[in-house]
């Protein structure tokens, strides 16, 4: 009697360890989908350029899972758009220590670094960046006009020119390869590649505008 009453006991001891691992795993489920959700908020906030409210839901979502990858970025994001450089590049920073591998993650680091005129910062990078997607043209214009800003013109010259051998069609190259052929006095170059960005341009993209300005200014 005293043996199955110890087994009995060793039973109860085992169910209830069961219970509580079971509500423990659905407390984890439970607060991993609300991660979610309050992620999809940003992100629906985000698309209506809502940054203050976006920002608030990506922070729930972090608090709940301190380790969402995309809650962290899409807050970068959402701090960029404010202009908030250092917490985007703050909250960039973490989306790359939870996953060293995502490009647009370095990618967009890049951007704020490069809106705060800390280029140097920009083109490191761009440069690793362009170690995970070697083939991307937009990288390669970025990385470019932060040489421009630089006063590295040859270098961000490679760097329009390889954008545009990857895509022959990416229109932003051509205006920023404009940028800096004119700024090396190659005028007549210049203008046939803000000619070409006109060409490739989508009608409703204001710099089209500019680019017929540069033109005139390259002309005269």
């Amino acid at each position: 009697m005293q043996y199955k009453a110890k087994a009995l006991a060793f039973f109860g001891m085992m169910l209830t360890v069961f219970f509580l691992a079971t509500g423990s795993l659905a407390y984890a489920a439970e607060k991993e989908q609300a991660a979610i959700e309050w992620h999809d908020k940003g992100v629906a906030y985000y698309a209506q350029e809502d940054y203050d409210k976006a920002i608030e839901a990506y922070s729930e979502a972090i608090r709940l899972n301190p380790k969402y990858v995309n809650a962290y970025f899409g807050r970068g994001n959402a701090y960029d758009e404010k202009g908030a450089y250092d917490q985007a590049v703050a909250d960039f920073n973490q989306a790359i220590l939870l996953d060293p591998a995502r490009v647009d993650s370095y990618f967009n680091r890049g951007l704020s670094y490069f809106k705060q005129g800390a280029y140097e910062q920009a083109i490191a990078d761009y440069d690793q960046a362009l170690t995970l997607s070697p083939k991307d043209e937009q990288i390669y214009n970025n990385r470019g006009n932060a040489y421009h800003e630089k006063g590295l013109y040859d270098q961000a010259l490679a760097d329009f020119n390889q954008a545009i051998a990857l895509n022959a069609k990416y229109a932003n190259a051509y205006y920023s390869r404009g940028d800096t052929l004119a700024a090396l006095g190659r005028k007549a170059e210049a203008v046939n590649s803000f000619r070409s960005f006109i060409d490739l341009a989508p009608s409703s993209s204001p710099r089209i505008d500019q680019a017929k300005q540069r033109i005139q200014e390259l002309e005269e």
